[in-house]
């Protein structure tokens, strides 16, 4: 199963989206996601199994359930793939598009986008390729040998400097 979320705050149209749709285009995948309140204007999806928002114990049953998930580009979302070993699908909310404040989505997504195990996806065009990717890899079981923790070389300059 692959888990799509939105995060706990607000709907993020394109995402959800450009998810059903690849959920149409691949009906033998079975897709299940949070997509935020939808209030008029916002995407109801057609082909994906949906809750407008989920409890913390239903978000980490679909977590520890999943193969995949796909994602905006929030740190919890992130940090829930990572510490579950499930590769993660980002494509960030952007401030131009009026889904988020600013571009902090787009920062978090350049900081991961070279993290083994997360796919970012800048595009909503680009993500049925990276959720490929993303099956391909879990299916792998390349996603034991990723780290919980930052990036080796972050950890050794951080306490080389505490060190100093």
């Amino acid at each position: 199963m692959i888990f799509s979320t939105v995060g706990s705050e607000l709907p993020f149209n394109r995402l959800t989206e450009a998810v059903d749709k690849y959920a149409q285009a691949n009906s033998d995948v079975v897709i299940s996601a949070q997509v935020g309140r939808i209030g008029p204007g916002d995407y109801s999806p057609q082909y994906i199994q949906f809750k407008q928002l989920l409890t913390p114990g239903e978000y980490a049953e679909y977590v520890d359930r999943a193969i995949v998930i796909v994602a905006h580009a929030g740190m919890g979302s992130i940090i829930s793939a990572i510490t579950q070993k499930k590769p993660v699908v980002i494509l960030p909310r952007r401030g131009h598009l009026q889904e988020t404040r600013n571009d902090h989505q787009f920062s978090t997504a350049k900081q991961f986008e070279s993290r083994e195990g997360i796919f970012v996806a800048w595009e909503e065009c680009e993500l049925p390729a990276r959720m490929e990717e993303a099956l391909h890899f879990s299916q792998s079981g390349s996603m034991n040998g990723v780290s919980d923790f930052a990036n080796q070389d972050l950890l050794k300059k951080l306490e080389s400097f505490l060190r100093s």
